[in-house]
């Protein structure tokens, strides 16, 4: 006999069956295309199934068991098939009645944990199951009858075998009565399954010891040693001893020790011992000491005891026993047994084997004989038993109802979503998956079917979900892209409450295990990607318990990503709370306040950058007060209100009490549908896996409409600087490495981050728990604030200037907007553009590049303040990313990237309006008159000067003072002054005289407006006809000299300047700095996405650069620019030139572009360079290269391949030098040149470079031109506007009598004064005196400019303009004038009152204008609102319109400005044309005060007002009133009905219901509108049927939505049914003059007799009153109106003394039912007594 030792230890792992396991999935077994029916097997032992239950059960999916041959039969257990006996009674191959199903099965213990343990030998035994004593077991069939039956011996050839003397016993000892957590750090675990982790006995201290026996009966003392192993954990780990140890662990067998051993740390000893069989007793004891060693504390506890030794056949004490025979390799053996039970039955002997065998026992007398066969393993374990404890299986269930198991090998999803419930939450399970199904596979798995396949039929086993997980991510495509836990997790082990591995209740409720102690989602997964120490899918649990809580919170996740990305639109209101986070800090002390904002402060560093672009607000509560402060609380309420997308938590917090801040409990944060993300940084708070629901994780999920969407945390104790580690590695996930994932996602980023900077440092509990345990409860696919791209916006709300209120006072001032990205957060620089629309029609343009927006930044420009341009109503046009749009967005590239703000520039000052500047007038006596810039400025005194000279000096001059108000002020011709005599003189113009004007206010600063005109009889039109006249025209090379009245050519000078970024990023910063301009005008940047030269035009003579072609669509018709600049070009407008491109700017470009990669348009440049550009002209090219500018998106050959030899001679003759060939190594370069001069030549060149991503190289280059010396041109300012243009006159002359003069009249035509583009449409010679009659001008072009081009090649003296005159018909011109008309009642007004104004609007000039139209309208923050008002018939010449206006508040609250507007902007035009703009523009400030006085709320009951608990009528009357003071917000429509809420509680109930004004088109109430009194009341007509205690709540409110009080009314009041009535009291009792009567009824009737009978003490009738009769009687209490008086019927005074009184009560003549109080006991048989005493 061998391998004694061996059969033994087969006999200890006999229960786990390890060698039989396999370190697969556990599923290897199942055969998809069979039905299996599963069955519980708790207890070890023979199994019998029989014929009824498998036909019972297997009947309800309609098969037949008796049709199956049983040859087919198979039951599987522990991931194998085990041998069955089939007992077939009549021998016919089926199964039938009295037939069953035989088979030895083994209860669930810890065979399967090791899987769960980083290693196995740190599991402390396999006796004891972590998670359950139940395992299930699987009856199926096949179409094979091959399969596994166990063997029937036959041989009792006793005698042909050697007798073995002996047999094996192993007797166990399992303690379980404590959960032991493995190595902690300052009391936390770490959810792996680690080492001195597991179930055992009672805790052993330092210097104590343990005494346990295990029972060793009939050891057979002439066989082998005994042996075992003892099983013992270190529960602590204190201060060590001077060897390094804080353990010690004796033990003793018997007195005698065996072991004695010191150790460090957290141990599971296993402790194997040797035991002379001799020293066996029938019982065998163990001794477990701790002694002091010089540790510190020392914590131990036995896991096991077994003791395994030789043992007679004697089996007397046993019911039925496991036991081993001694191995002999191919010989069988013959044992004796003696002394069995009586009890047994029919004995039955297994030898449990691969395939099991039954042998025969042969009964002699008092002993049996048995042949024990060979086996196939080396071992032969034995179990004995009899028929009375078979084992009867009661029902078998088909595995997922139908018998048949998912292959979810077949699934081969992507990615997928899967959520794993339980069987309750199936239904709302799939409903979430459906939604998730719109963006990615999705499966829904039954926890219990991942119990059957992955867990060996072990429920509540986390296994189930992590080989699933395994099996998944081995074979589906991709691994699964998150994994949501629908369903309550309970931790396994006790706490403060039972666990659910002991406890039936916490098991019931546990129907979604989680793992570990703490218990952590996480640790699910951690572990299954071999190459990291975290999880590798993302992983998050709603601990739900019904489809109702499944369904409201997967409502959440619609409405919260609704808003998400390109799901809703991108504005303001849907977007910007999005980037809103939250930071609460706490702390028990100032020391540990200071280092969270610390922490904090690093998160909201990370949070606010790239990519999220937070906003974050913190708040902190005072470490010393638990008080809450009230403002921050509400400061905190309305940012939730707002929205917040995450909120994080760091400070001390427990499980159901969560952080304790300044903020309201979740079902009150009013956010619906912006649901944060929540971080808990503290203690607990993620404690979700108790038996209650009130762990702060639950609460915060749980409210309908509000609260958070996910919350994350640890379960136990979080540890700084652990967890704000984790947060801010979390936060750099969220924010910019992991943007735009899946929380999730992000959470497993954050994990893989801190394993790769933790890597040299052992994860101790501390970081398992705090950085894998920081576990998700909600959706881990939820995403906060993500977007793909970012999104721009200008919000128009938010415009303002600074100072607010712009006047001349200042030289500029500041404009300021806001400027959103409402999408991901970018550093690109990004242009912003500034159009100035000036009140005279022209208008000036800023720019600039700002940094990056991340989430709203302020944006300032500086607005310089001109007088003669700004003054009146500036409109600026704000875009941001355009006209070029460089960033690509998520939503909208030009919508909401413009914005429109308009800028009334205020000032004292004046403009003159009439005679118009320049003009002709054809009356001879007229008056002068100015527009104050504000119409309603206030009276000031007004100067006018006027003369023939422009330095006022000469004898004509004359002047007036004028004391007026704001509006037109007028210098009418009889009141001027003449300076040299001081006396009157009027004004009478004469002919053919310009006349220069003056005019200015009364002021400190003096301001003269200067204008001209000449009076020409009967004429009308512009003309300059005195050297003066011509100051202010533009001139190019020519000097206005006023010292000799005479022009002279005068050069101009310019720098040119071009910048150039050599392999830039594109579309960044370098991009855009890539540039050529002229004296600071910037000709274009940038460029297109591929390499290219750029060529650059500058004319010598007006120094302008040259444009590409364009179709401006902003004029009526369209204009063509530029239509001769087509060279064949890259850029361009494709209208004009055909195969070219705008490039995304749709302007004129101030390059031109030609394509390195385009040989056909490189041969256009040689072109363009040799022939289309003149001699003389300026030109600078340089190459456009972005970076990596080789990449195969891009160009993929070098720069110079297309370049031919023409191209390269054509640069060459211009001067260059760096072009050689078209083989020369790639560079960068600048070039300028004046061309003809090859002197000019300037040329830049970068370094050799090759394509990739590699730091740019800047180029620069700067040089000054100047313009031709002998030609230059005037240009006139604007003429009109007109419709009708007539002649046009000139005289000129030379300085010399031989003139080489050359001279040009150009005409040039413009739709209007904004138009960039000026039309020639007159080019003739300039001759000494002509004129053109009967002007053909298209009245498209109001207005005209007339240019003269002269040149002298000879003298270099230009022509000399002495006049030139337009006549043409002028338009009117119209001012707001409230100097002869202005009223507005108020200023303040009460809201819902009229305000009613008028202002006159005047025609000033002598031309009749044709129909008006004003537009009146008022203006704040939140808009605009438009006052109707019909057009007006024409205005003629000097006539006012005067009309009163009225409008009403009703919807108005706060400041406003009144707009009055004549003849308004339409479509950027003015309605009629008219002259000036400036005067047609009126405002002044309103205020409308709101309405906060609250509405009176008056509530009766059958027209009494009730007190609490009162008694009404089941059918009341109840009148409910809302009186409101203010006598314009009437509440007179029925719409007003909704100002008010209605609601009663009845009995037994604790839910309000609203009673609503309809039930559909029904009236359930009715209501009557008093508006002289503004009252509105309100009669509802209950009928309540049920007795008992009911509550009435009603809140009103006024128009204005003020609220009847603070908190609703409320009224608590009872109905009875029954029609009773108390006994009547009298008050007072006793009583001298007077006395009344109090009494209750009840019911819904009123009696119709209600008689009080007075009664001496004889008995006789004194005195009957009838109170039915003296007032109205009500349901509830009553005090009578009547009293008596102590009188008789006769009206006598009764003595003093006592007198009795009763009730005589009816209703319809039936008596009514007496109510009982507690003063019944005041009255004897109904009779009470009343005492008087005068």
């Amino acid at each position: 006999m061998i391998l004694f030792r061996k059969i033994i230890l087969f006999i200890l792992l006999l229960a786990s069956h390890f060698n039989f396991f396999s370190q697969g999935f556990g599923n290897e077994w199942i055969n998809f295309n069979q039905q299996y029916f599963h069955f519980p097997i708790s207890n070890s032992g023979i199994h019998r199934i029989e014929y009824n239950v498998l036909n019972n059960y297997l009947s309800n999916l309609g098969i037949d068991i008796s049709n199956i041959p049983h040859d087919q039969f198979q039951i599987f257990g522990r991931e194998k098939e085990v041998s069955i006996l089939i007992k077939d009674q009549n021998n016919n191959g089926f199964l039938n009645q009295q037939d069953y199903v035989e088979f030895y099965a083994e209860k669930n213990d810890g065979w399967l944990d090791t899987l769960v343990y980083d290693s196995a030998v740190h599991i402390p035994d396999s006796y004891y199951s972590l998670f359950n004593d139940t395992i299930r077991y699987y009856f199926t069939w096949n179409n094979n009858n091959n399969n596994k039956r166990t063997i029937v011996e036959t041989d009792t050839n006793f005698n042909n075998y050697n007798a073995t003397n002996y047999c094996w016993r192993n007797e166990v000892l399992k303690f379980n009565s404590n959960y032991l957590l493995g190595r902690q750090q300052s009391g936390l675990s770490s959810p792996k399954y680690e080492e001195g982790e597991g179930w055992a006995g009672p805790s052993l201290t330092k210097n104590g010891s343990n005494t346990e026996q295990i029972n060793s009966l009939n050891s057979f003392n002439n066989g082998p040693n005994s042996f075992g192993e003892i099983n013992i954990m270190s529960a602590n780990s204190s201060t060590v001893n001077v060897d390094g140890n804080n353990h010690n662990t004796k033990v003793y067998i018997n007195n005698n020790l065996l072991i004695d051993s010191s150790y460090f740390n957290y141990k599971t000893l296993h402790l194997e011992y040797d035991l002379p069989t001799s020293n066996i007793n029938s019982n065998t004891e163990f001794k477990h000491e701790i002694s002091d060693i010089g540790q510190g504390t020392d914590y131990q506890n036995i896991a096991s005891i077994n003791l395994c030794y030789p043992h007679t056949f004697d089996f007397s004490p046993y019911n039925k026993i496991h036991f081993g025979i001694p191995f002999i390799a191919n010989q069988k053996q013959r044992i004796t047994i003696t002394n069995l039970t009586n009890s047994l039955g029919n004995i039955r002997l297994y030898i449990l084997d691969d395939i099991n065998k039954i042998v025969p026992i042969t009964a002699h007398n008092n002993f049996w004989e048995v042949v024990v066969p060979t086996t196939i393993n080396d071992t032969i374990i034995c179990y004995l038993d009899g028929d009375s404890n078979a084992y009867y299986v009661n029902k078998v269930s088909p595995v997922n109802k139908s018998g048949y198991f998912n292959n979810f090998n077949n699934y081969q999803l992507d990615s997928a979503f899967v959520i794993v419930t339980e069987q309750k939450l199936i239904t709302s399970s799939r409903t979430y998956a459906s939604y998730r199904a719109e963006e990615m596979d999705t499966l829904v798995v039954d926890i219990e079917e991942l119990y059957h396949q992955f867990a060996s039929g072990i429920y509540k086993n986390p296994l189930s979900i992590r080989r699933f997980l395994k099996f998944a991510m081995q074979n589906w495509p991709s691994w699964p892209s998150h994994l949501f836990l629908i369903g309550k997790s309970v931790r396994f082990n006790d706490e403060t409450t039972p666990g659910s591995r002991k406890d039936s209740v916490s098991y019931n409720l546990n129907s979604l295990p989680s793992w570990g102690c703490p218990s952590s989602d996480n640790h699910i997964a951690v572990g299954l990607d071999p190459t990291k120490r975290g999880f590798p899918i993302p992983i998050g649990r709603l601990s739900a318990k019904e489809n109702s809580s499944v369904l409201k919170y997967l409502n959440k996740v619609i409405e919260l990503e609704t808003f998400q990305g390109n799901n809703s639109s991108y504005t303001i209101e849907n977007k910007a709370w999005q980037k809103n986070i939250a930071h609460f800090s706490g702390g028990s002390d100032s020391s540990e306040q200071a280092y969270m904002n610390n922490k904090l402060q690093e998160f909201r560093d990370i949070i606010e950058d790239t990519s999220f672009g937070g906003n974050v607000k913190k708040f902190g509560k005072n470490p010393f007060t638990s008080i809450i402060d009230p403002l921050e609380f509400q400061t905190v309420q309305e940012f939730l209100e707002e929205g917040i997308s995450l909120m994080t938590f760091f400070g001390h917090a427990s499980s159901g009490y969560g952080f304790s801040q300044n903020i309201d409990q979740p079902e009150n944060w009013n956010n619906q549908g912006k649901y944060p993300i929540v971080i808990g940084l503290g203690c607990y708070s993620g404690d979700v896996h108790n038996t209650d629901t009130n762990s702060f994780a639950e609460q915060i999920l749980r409210p309908e409409n509000s609260g958070a969407i996910g919350f994350i945390s640890t379960a136990k104790q979080g540890f700084i600087p652990y967890i704000n580690q984790y947060a801010k590695y979390l936060y750099k996930m969220i924010g910019k490495y992991g943007y735009n994932k899946s929380i999730g996602q992000q959470m497993v980023m954050t994990i893989d981050s801190l394993d790769l900077n933790t890597s040299t440092l052992t994860w101790e509990p501390k970081f398992e728990s705090n950085y894998n345990g920081m576990s998700l409860q909600g959706d881990p696919a939820v995403k906060v604030n993500a977007h793909l791209l970012p999104e721009l916006l200008i919000n128009p709300q938010n415009i303002w200037t600074n100072p607010r209120t712009v006047d001349l006072s200042k030289n500029s001032f500041d404009l300021k907007f806001e400027v959103y990205n409402l999408g991901k957060a970018i550093n690109d620089s990004i242009y912003i553009e500034v159009k100035q629309n000036l009140p005279n029609g022209t208008d000036t343009i800023y720019s600039k590049f700002i940094p990056g927006v991340l989430n709203k930044d302020t944006v300032t420009f500086n607005i310089i303040n001109r007088p003669e341009n700004s003054i009146g109503r500036n409109i600026f046009e704000i875009t941001i990313d355009l006209p070029i749009s460089n960033i690509e967005e998520a939503e909208d590239e030009t919508n909401n990237n413009t914005a429109e703000y308009i800028l009334n520039i205020s000032s004292n000052s004046i403009i003159p309006i009439w005679p118009y500047d320049f003009s002709i007038v054809g009356n001879q006596l007229d008056t002068l008159r100015v527009s104050t810039i504000n119409p309603l400025e206030p009276t000031n005194t007004y100067y006018f000067e006027i003369d023939t000279t422009i330095n006022f000096n000469s004898p004509l001059l004359k002047t007036q003072s004028i004391i007026s108000s704001g509006g037109v002020v007028e210098a009418i011709p009889n009141n001027w002054i003449n300076t040299n005599t001081n006396s009157s003189d009027s004004l009478f113009f004469t002919d053919s005289t310009v006349y220069y004007w003056r005019t200015r206010p009364d002021s400190s600063v003096v301001d003269w407006k200067y204008r001209s005109f000449q009076y020409i009889n009967n004429l009308w039109g512009w003309s300059q006809a005195h050297f003066d006249q011509f100051k202010d025209n533009e001139f190019l090379n020519i000097k206005y000299d006023t010292t000799i009245n005479q022009f002279s050519f005068l050069p101009t000078f310019k720098s040119i300047t071009c910048k150039n970024y050599i392999q830039h990023v594109a579309l960044g910063s370098e991009w855009s700095g890539t540039y050529w301009e002229v004296s600071g005008d910037i000709a274009d940047y940038g460029g297109w996405i591929k390499p290219a030269v750029m060529i650059g035009v500058v004319d010598p003579n007006s120094l302008n650069y040259w444009r590409t072609p364009f179709v401006d669509n902003s004029t009526n018709p369209p204009t063509i620019l530029n239509p001769n600049h087509c060279f064949g070009q890259h850029n361009g407008d494709p209208g004009i030139c055909g195969n070219t491109s705008l490039i995304g700017r749709s302007r004129e470009h101030g390059f031109f572009m030609f394509r390195n990669d385009v040989a056909s348009q490189l041969d256009s440049l040689a072109t363009f360079l040799e022939n289309k550009i003149p001699d003389g002209h300026f030109i600078i090219a340089y190459s456009y290269i972005p970076n990596n500018y080789g990449g195969t998106l891009l160009y993929n050959s070098p720069l110079y391949t297309n370049w031919s030899n023409d191209l390269i001679t054509a640069f060459q003759n211009l001067g260059a030098t760096g072009f050689t060939s078209s083989s020369q190594p790639d560079d960068g370069f600048i070039f300028f040149c004046k061309k003809g001069d090859p002197t000019t030549a300037i040329e830049v060149r970068s370094d050799t470079i090759s394509p990739g991503f590699v730091p740019s190289q800047l180029l620069e280059l700067s040089t000054s031109v100047s313009s031709s010396l002998e030609n230059g041109k005037m240009t006139t300012s604007s003429i009109g506007p007109s419709y009708n243009w007539k002649n046009i006159y000139w005289k000129q002359s030379a300085l010399e009598l031989l003139s080489a003069d050359s001279s040009r009249l150009r005409i040039l035509g413009l739709t209007s004064l904004s138009s960039s583009q000026k039309n020639l449409l007159v080019d003739t010679l300039f001759t000494n005196l002509d004129s053109i009659i009967n002007l053909q001008i298209d009245s498209n072009y109001r207005f005209l400019q007339l240019e003269i081009e002269t040149s002298d090649d000879s003298l270099l003296t230009p022509a000399q303009v002495l006049r030139w005159q337009v006549t043409y018909d002028p338009l009117p011109e119209l001012a707001v004038n409230p100097k002869k008309g202005w009223y507005l009642d108020s200023n303040l007004s009460q809201q819902g009152d009229s305000v009613y104004f008028s202002i006159a609007i005047e025609n000033v000039s002598p031309f009749d204008m044709d129909s008006l139209l004003v537009n009146y309208k008022i203006e704040n923050q939140n808009g605009i609102i438009n006052i109707p008002y019909p057009r007006k018939d024409s205005l003629k010449s000097r006539d006012l319109l005067i009309d009163t206006i009225s409008f009403s508040t009703r919807s108005l609250i706060d400041d406003y400005y009144l707009w009055i507007t004549a003849n308004p902007i339409i479509n950027n035009n003015k309605d009629q044309a008219e002259q000036f703009y400036f005067n047609n523009l009126a405002q002044t400030k309103i205020s409308v005060l709101k309405d906060n006085t609250n509405p009176i709320l008056d509530v009766t009951f059958d027209g009494v007002h009730i007190l609490n608990n009162d008694i009404v009528s089941p059918n009341p009357l109840i009148v409910i009133e809302l009186d409101d003071e203010n006598p314009f917000l009437i509440l007179n429509e029925d719409v007003d009905t909704t100002n008010f809420q209605i609601e009663i509680m009845s009995p037994n109930s604790s839910n309000w219901k609203r009673i609503n004004f309809y039930n559909n088109s029904t009236p359930n109430l009715d209501w009557f509108i008093n508006e002289e009194e503004n009252k509105f009341t309100i009669e509802f007509s209950p009928n309540f049927i049920e007795d008992g205690i009911y509550k009435l709540r009603v809140q009103g409110q006024d128009k204005s939505g003020n609220l009847s009080g603070d908190e609703p009314y409320q009224i608590q009041f009872e109905v009875i049914q029954e029609s009773t009535i108390s006994n009547i009291y009298n008050y007072p009792n006793p009583f001298s003059t007077k006395t009344y009567f109090a009494f209750t009824l009840t019911g819904s009737k009123i009696p119709n007799k209600l008689d009080v009978q007075i009664l001496n003490i004889r008995g006789r009738l004194i005195k009957q009153i009838s109170l039915h009769e003296s007032q109205l009687l009500k349901i509830g209490n009553n005090v009578s109106e009547y009293y008596w008086d102590g009188k008789d019927e006769f009206g006598d005074p009764v003595a003093n003394g006592i007198y009795l009184y009763r009730v005589i009560s009816k209703i319809d003549n039936q008596s009514i039912e007496h109510r009982e109080t507690d003063g019944d006991k005041a009255f004897t048989n109904g009779i009470g007594k009343m005492y008087l005493i005068r």
